[in-house]
């Protein structure tokens, strides 16, 4: 079965340059909103794109439209502080299997996953922070990778960034989940794209149609 591996469109420069007037002009309740989590910790919501799959989200990201054309999903998380702008983002893409294709039983998640990362670093130099082996995550078969990469700034400069990518082989296609921060914002955001990854689950797709059926059906009355 011949596989296609996305290309991640990171418009990461571009995306926090446009976001600086939605940064200065955050209201008050989402000032209020950080304030809380930073005393509590994150506030989770599951989201969905009610077909294919669901997971859990940080209440403090935002719903993005241009980090990949591909994605399923996407947010992004952009405080500015006295110091720094700290920076978070988080995209789902979907590869459903063809009708009626029984080869997606042969798919070696392991070289899959190496082939996307080959795809994403586009010729740049990376390291794998960890040791990634196939587990179980929500009943799907799945491998997490930690990843230190650069991207070069206006000037040429590398700036370092840190990725936790999070491939998922399920009964209707393959998942890719990619969130990353600078590496320096490492150990600020570390747990919450651990959990993300660890949240993510496939849905039925069916049941989910039926679901979606009666939220618009209870809207209509």
């Amino acid at each position: 079965m011949q596989r296609f591996f996305p290309i991640v469109v990171f418009i990461f420069l571009t995306a926090c340059s446009n976001d600086q007037e939605k940064i200065e002009d955050l209201d008050f309740e989402e000032s209020l909103n950080t304030l809380s989590e930073d005393i509590l910790g994150p506030v989770w919501e599951v989201k969905s794109d009610n077909e294919f799959f669901e997971i859990e989200i940080p209440t403090q990201m935002k719903e993005r439209d241009n980090l990949n054309p591909d994605a399923k999903l996407q947010y992004s998380f952009l405080e500015k502080t006295d110091s720094a702008v700290h920076e978070h983002f988080v995209i789902v893409v979907v590869e459903p299997y063809p009708d009626n294709d029984d080869s997606s039983d042969d798919i070696d998640v392991a070289g899959y996953t190496d082939a996307y990362i080959d795809s994403l670093m586009k010729g740049r130099a990376f390291e794998v922070l960890n040791e990634p082996t196939i587990e179980a995550i929500n009943n799907t078969e799945a491998t997490i990778h930690e990843l230190s990469s650069f991207i070069l700034g206006p000037d040429e400069q590398e700036i370092g960034i840190f990725y936790m990518l999070g491939v998922y082989k399920g009964s209707e296609g393959l998942y890719q989940v990619l969130t990353w921060t600078l590496t320096n914002q490492k150990d600020l955001f570390y747990g919450d794209m651990k959990h993300m990854l660890h949240s993510f689950k496939e849905i039925d797709s069916k049941l989910a149609e039926v679901h979606d059926e009666e939220d618009h059906a209870g809207h209509n009355h």
